[in-house]
């Protein structure tokens, strides 16, 4: 059988489309599958009448998603799983409004080195020929932004860029995010982990900035009213990186992408290890760190790291970790790995006796993994104070006295060899 498919070599606009049922679509999709979703739209052209396959490499599939390493049973993972993840909207049908489910996808497939991906027919009437009804979208930064909420409400919010503004029952909102049962439930943790987290996301990245207020019914926050403003100024810049392309060359969206996430040309070696790029990055990569306390105090392989970044906020999973070094040395846990996950599943908070829930026979522990978060705000903290040297360096009184200059100068020199042994040290607890 003959397969009509498109090698992912030229990417048809950096600018997508999606029609209004999808933005208001209700899913839960991981960040790396909507990622992946975003990059599948950027390959359809406006005289597109069906889907087609498409085919992409798998290293730069990996560089556009922001992958490290070269998991390549990861990807034959999560491309599994589009096949599975469905959406819920609202149609008519036969004159009858209906509310359908189906799949994202049709196929989608890891094969020699390569992702082959299709989109369900069932949804072409929403990405195919939009003549009207539709939501323009940036592909760079759909790719950039960081947390799948953060992604859904940029579109919600880009939907509703020309009116201004736009008002959203919160129970209907938490649908659309696909937010069900108890995840953050509490209005403390929604505002700080999903709206707080987006509105500095957008804000910083996007084509459009907004600002929101809550509404109560009573004492409960019912609904969320946003403010929705262009943000003329990152607009330019993305514009500028992009040189208003219409078709763009996956190499050269792979380097533009980079530009943005590492804006001083600091590139990420692809096959590099997650440690040996902290090393490189000690001081720009929270993330990263997360990710290796997490390998080293939870023994957690690579790909449950990666679903757990992607499932919950930074900040989120940086509280039950701390949360779990305050409680390990009373709560005797067997099994930290399992509670680790449960407590971010279920939000343990110190204010409840959660570790109660699991055994509590053998509690495991990892000395390494305390030594490294003491290492990390060691050299945040010796940072901080070369950069306040830098300036006192720099400073009028400096400049009118050499003494004081040269006293600066040399407590600089020792900052910067403790910030040296310091790398030192972590490298060798990591062993990269």
């Amino acid at each position: 059988m003959n397969l009509e498919y498109i090698d992912m070599e030229k990417i048809n606009s950096t600018k997508i489309r999606k029609h209004n049922v999808l933005v208001e679509a209700h899913y839960d999709l991981k960040e790396i599958h909507q990622k992946i979703i975003l990059i599948m739209c950027s390959f359809i052209r406006l005289e597109d009448t069906k889907f087609r396959e498409i085919r992409m490499k798998v290293t730069d599939m990996f560089k556009l998603l922001g992958i490290t390493g070269t998991n390549h049973s990861y990807l034959d993972e999560i491309t599994d799983e589009l096949t599975t993840k469905r959406l819920r909207y609202k149609a008519i049908i036969d004159g009858v409004p209906e509310l359908v489910s189906v799949p994202w996808m049709s196929l989608a497939r890891y094969r020699k080195g390569y992702v082959h991906l299709k989109f369900n027919d069932a949804i072409a009437n929403y990405l195919l020929n939009l003549r009207g009804n539709f939501t323009t979208l940036s592909l760079i930064v759909g790719i950039l932004l960081s947390g799948k909420y953060t992604k859904r409400i940029y579109e919600l919010l880009s939907q509703y860029k020309k009116i201004g503004s736009r008002s959203i029952e919160l129970d209907h909102l938490r649908s659309m995010l696909g937010l069900e049962g108890n995840k953050y439930s509490r209005w403390v943790d929604f505002k700080r982990y999903v709206l707080d987290h987006a509105h500095d996301q957008i804000n910083e990245i996007a084509d459009i900035k907004f600002n929101y207020k809550p509404v109560k019914s009573g004492r409960k926050v019912s609904k969320i009213e946003f403010e929705i403003i262009s943000n003329n100024q990152n607009k330019i810049k993305l514009e500028s990186k992009l040189n208003n392309t219409k078709e763009t060359d996956v190499n050269k969206l792979i380097e533009k992408v980079g530009e943005f996430r590492h804006p001083q040309n600091q590139s990420v070696n692809n096959e590099a290890h997650l440690a040996s790029f902290i090393m490189k990055n000690c001081d720009e990569s929270e993330l990263d760190n997360l990710k290796v306390k997490l390998k080293l105090l939870f023994s957690y392989s690579n790909d449950d790291i990666e679903e757990i970044i992607s499932e919950y906020d930074r900040n989120y999973i940086t509280e039950k970790y701390q949360y779990f070094l305050e409680i390990k040395d009373t709560s005797n846990i067997k099994n930290p790995s399992g509670w680790f996950k449960k407590a971010l599943s279920e939000n343990y908070t110190s204010n409840a006796s959660n570790s109660g829930d699991l055994d509590h026979d053998i509690f495991y522990t990892n000395s390494n993994a305390e030594k490294l978060s003491s290492l990390t705000v060691k050299i945040q903290e010796l940072r901080l104070h070369a950069s306040s040297l830098r300036n006192d360096i720099e400073s009028p009184v400096s400049l009118k006295n050499n003494s004081i200059k040269q006293k600066y100068e040399d407590e600089l020199k020792e900052t910067l060899e403790k910030i040296a042994k310091t790398k030192d040290e972590i490298e060798t607890l990591t062993g990269y």
